[in-house]
């Protein structure tokens, strides 16, 4: 079954995404895990520059994430 994503202002149906099965959630689990284990090794200001990067893209595209 899908999951739909719905503009809740108009009922229009924005986007559909598939189901994902259960090992392929335990995977993407277990890969986010790794991720941060590595991740929370970095320097803060590594991180900091990084999230500052993420924050002006998602900034950049603000009109088209809303």
């Amino acid at each position: 079954m899908a999951l739909e994503a719905v503009n809740p202002a108009s009922g229009e149906k924005i986007k559909a995404y598939p189901e994902m099965a259960p090992g392929e959630v335990e995977t993407r689990i277990h890969r986010a895990e790794q991720t941060f284990a590595i991740w929370k090794t970095w320097a803060f200001s590594v991180r900091a520059e990084l999230m500052k990067k993420a924050a002006g893209m998602l900034r950049d595209k603000a009109g088209e994430y809303a």
